[in-house]
């Protein structure tokens, strides 16, 4: 018999005589696409088709892919043999045992971890693809399921929407008459997009964009973050941090007493709390967070510390993240990253730069962002902070700087950011952006 393997154009052909084993099984962890293996009992002549990827209308019950045509539609079938019969059961879920089989992997975007034999995310890096004629881009942050990452590329500085692991890229438009767009955030599953971009005026505005309405203003300014569900903005336009809603349009939170200026810069997943940085009597700056019925509540700042500001929020908006000054003992233009809790207060953590730009998961576990060496990670659990270049160390490619970490997703485990890779005509010296796993040191089969 005949096995044949399609990969794009190229066709591989290998004999077998008794049995063989198919490719089967769909599932999606951190978007990260693998198959499962079974065995299969082989027809008595023609050939076996390994096709694309198993659309959910084609999986079985036990998640792997139900049977299909002959000749490499989704699935596996014969031609001129007999029904092929799967053999081994669905194994390999996420933190259960690899399958005993030796031939069996683990689930898709799984890997199995021999010191423990179970499945567990594999650790893995893409770089986020170029969108054609630009020759830099920028991750600006990622959808809560890892999915999607949004940022922006230039020249011309057009807002990008990346799937596929960083492998497909979208330009997402401008407004009408427009030359400019930006994208600074997106929804818990990528499909709202909000940033700003230029008028037929040249004025600032704050948009919000989805596949179906396109780029729309929201008003004049920049939007910085949207809730879960799409459907709460916040943003900043005329020095003064607003929250748009549909129904609502556009709610000014004001500013501290005597306060002039306030600028919104992330919000809470349910779109209730919106943080960020507005001017104050005690501090030139002070971090903020807000709900509608108690308005803007200053954070303070760091010790002896003259300015802070908020750069993020958990899901919930009880663990916020920042950054500010600390003159004891920081250089001039550094800033300390901080996370605050309501029953801690603020708290330092051991992150300089001179833009942190802390960014934290869903449960306010993980924070990620840029300090003197590049791109870090620090996690709650330990205390510790950690270069993503050593996390990553084993899959990052030969070349590659990671300059800062721009976002993370809900669990942590996936996060975006910007760098620079060398020995590439045209992108050397230039930025980049990148998209990761943070994972276990295994091999996705």
């Amino acid at each position: 018999m005949r096995l044949r393997f399609r990969f794009g154009a190229v066709e591989l052909h290998v004999k077998l005589s008794m049995a063989i084993w198919a490719l089967a099984g769909c599932s999606e962890v951190l978007g990260i696409q693998t198959y499962r293996v079974q065995e299969v009992t082989a027809g008595t002549s023609g050939e076996v088709g390994i096709g694309e990827l198993c659309p959910g209308s084609v999986s079985d019950s036990d998640g792997g892919c139900a049977a299909a045509g002959a000749g490499g539609e989704p699935g596996m079938g014969g031609s001129g043999g007999s029904e092929p019969t799967p053999v081994v059961a669905a194994c390999g879920a996420l933190n259960q045992a690899c399958c005993s089989d030796a031939s069996a992997v683990c689930n898709e975007g799984l890997g199995c971890q021999s010191s423990s034999n179970t499945c567990v995310p594999c650790a893995s890096f893409n770089e986020l693809r170029l969108f054609p004629g630009h020759f830099t881009n920028f991750a600006h942050a990622v959808s809560a399921n890892g999915l999607v990452v949004v940022g922006y590329g230039s020249s011309p500085n057009r807002a990008l929407r990346w799937t596929e692991q960083g492998t497909s890229v979208q330009a997402l438009g401008t407004l009408d008459a427009g030359t400019y767009s930006f994208a600074f955030a997106t929804n818990a599953d990528g499909s709202v997009v909000v940033g700003r971009a230029n008028d037929a005026m040249g004025i600032s505005q704050a948009i919000r964009w989805t596949e179906a309405d396109g780029m729309l203003s929201v008003g004049a300014g920049a939007a910085y973050g949207v809730s879960a569900d799409g459907t709460v903005v916040a943003a900043s336009g005329a020095g003064q941090a607003f929250q748009w809603t549909p129904a609502g349009g556009v709610l000014n939170l004001g500013f501290f007493y005597n306060g002039t200026t306030s600028r919104a810069n992330a919000i809470s997943s349910d779109g209730s709390v919106i943080v960020g940085e507005a001017d104050s009597l005690v501090f030139t700056r002070e971090a903020f967070r807000w709900e509608e019925e108690s308005g803007l509540i200053g954070l303070g700042a760091l010790a002896e510390g003259t300015y802070s500001y908020a750069t993020a929020t958990s899901a919930d908006g009880l663990t916020i993240v920042g950054a500010g000054d600390s003159p004891t003992h920081l250089q001039p233009l550094e800033e300390a990253a901080f996370r605050w809790t309501d029953s801690d207060g603020m708290t330092e953590l051991p992150i300089v730069a001179e833009f942190p730009n802390p960014q934290v998961n869903a449960d306010g576990s993980v924070v990620v962002g840029t300090s003197r060496e590049g791109a870090f990670i620090w996690d709650a659990a330990s205390g510790s902070t950690r270069l993503l270049a050593d996390v990553l160390a084993k899959v990052i490619p030969v070349g590659w700087t990671l300059n800062s970490a721009a976002g993370i997703s809900s669990d942590g485990r996936v996060v975006v950011g910007n760098g620079e890779r060398t020995g590439d005509a045209g992108t050397s010296g230039f930025s980049q952006g990148w998209m990761a796993v943070i994972g276990e040191d295994c091999a996705v089969p």
